[in-house]
């Protein structure tokens, strides 16, 4: 297998500045070789966004990731990975690079 076995995967974080998790889930996608397209959140804008995607109590923080086909995919057609354990779980079961 080659590094671009798993470049066909593209997922979106939804981040924040100075986020540790955030930060742990963009080096797992870098040692799994997927692309990654990364959305900073404001602290404005993070309020709308988990109310928009029904996030409440500790659920309401970051990392969100996003299983998406191209950087332009809406909202509405994203599929939701999770949160830094789930997405490194799901990662983990992408086929190993050699």
């Amino acid at each position: 297998m080659s590094q671009s076995d798993n470049s066909d995967v593209l997922l979106r974080l939804y981040s924040k500045d100075g986020c540790p998790s955030c930060e742990r889930v963009k080096a797992a996608a870098r040692a799994a070789a997927v692309r990654l397209h990364t959305i900073v959140l404001t602290d404005e804008q993070r309020p709308a966004f988990y109310a928009q995607r029904g996030f409440t109590g500790r659920d309401a923080r970051v990392p969100k990731v996003y299983l998406v086909d191209d950087e332009k995919t809406p909202p509405s057609m994203e599929t939701f990975i999770g949160n830094e354990a789930r997405t490194i779980s799901f990662l983990d079961k992408l086929p190993a690079l050699t």
